[in-house]
């Protein structure tokens, strides 16, 4: 069990990373500015679902083996079980304003125009946050693997 939550949690992080900072630059530099940030609104949206996925079943997995006393350091377990809360939280506000980010983009409402790199530099820091969470749980859930009773 131990073995499947480090899985999905470096795996899901790959995902983040490779998105956030292979991915996305290459659609900009070789795509017009339009279609590539279709593209990667596409592609942050589907990243978000799998977030909201992986995050819950990271969280099963923490609560199953809570249950089953699979650990020593039930500590460690709560430190999990909240960083992924607040993941799953963080995933939910990039989806709305994403969505958010969408109507900016279709209305041609000058006011409203103007507020789409605000908004985009929300999503930005939430993704940087959402990285670094993903990473510090990936390392907790190491850390859970390595002291395992």
């Amino acid at each position: 069990m131990l073995f499947i939550l480090n899985i999905i949690n470096a795996v899901y992080l790959g995902i983040l990373l490779n998105v956030s900072f292979i991915i996305t630059p290459v659609l900009f530099k070789f795509l017009s500015k339009n279609i590539a940030g279709k593209i990667a609104g596409e592609i942050f949206y589907y990243i978000n679902l799998i977030g909201i996925f992986t995050l819950i079943l990271s969280l099963c997995i923490l609560y199953i083996s809570k249950i089953k006393k699979i650990f020593i350091d039930s500590n460690m377990i709560k430190i999990n079980q909240i960083t992924c809360l607040v993941n799953i939280l963080l995933v939910i506000l990039s989806l709305i304003i994403n969505n958010y980010i969408k109507i900016i983009k279709s209305s041609n409402i000058p006011n409203l125009i103007k507020l789409f790199p605000i908004m985009h530099g929300v999503s930005s820091i939430i993704y940087l946050i959402l990285i670094f969470s993903t990473l510090f749980l990936c390392f907790n859930c190491f850390r859970l693997n390595k002291n395992k009773a």
